[in-house]
């Protein structure tokens, strides 16, 4: 499954933050940024990576401003691979897919018959954590590795 693009949504605590920083690191990305009465809403749009990169991304964008992250959506040629979602624990709703979960919104929603999105949203309290990537398809997650040298 080729990932097209990861768009990623941050909350800026810093009032003097360089937003050119968001740019540099892996794949290549553009930068928004929009002023609100209640802070600031920056969004990256970053393309050219591959999934594999995706953990690495996202922790650069959080340090290079002490930036927390209210949505990370990945963006996917084809179509939801619906046995593999199953097996990460999201349950079938029509055409999308979610996680139960009362402190973190996990879905997959399709757009048209050759895109879909996987999206993980937390608007409230730190954000969306990176252990909260462990449920993305495709992702190799290696949680714990022994070997007998007997």
């Amino acid at each position: 499954m080729q990932l097209l693009r990861m768009l990623t949504i941050w909350d800026q605590a810093a009032k003097d933050f360089d937003i050119n920083l968001l740019i540099t690191g892996k794949g290549v990305s553009t930068v928004r940024e929009t002023h609100g009465g209640f802070g600031n809403i920056i969004t990256v749009n970053t393309h050219n990576l591959s999934i594999d990169e995706v953990n690495t991304r996202f922790v650069e964008i959080k340090r290079a401003g002490n930036l927390r992250c209210r949505s990370l959506k990945l963006f996917f040629v084809g179509k939801i691979p619906n046995d593999i979602l199953m097996e990460k624990g999201l349950k079938q709703k029509g055409p999308t897919f979610m996680l139960p979960h009362d402190g973190i919104n996990i879905c997959a929603v399709p757009f048209g018959s050759h895109e879909w999105c996987f999206m993980i949203e937390k608007r409230t309290g730190h954000g969306v954590p990176l252990r909260a990537l462990s449920f993305i398809p495709f992702m190799d997650h290696q949680l714990k590795l022994e070997v007998d040298i007997s």
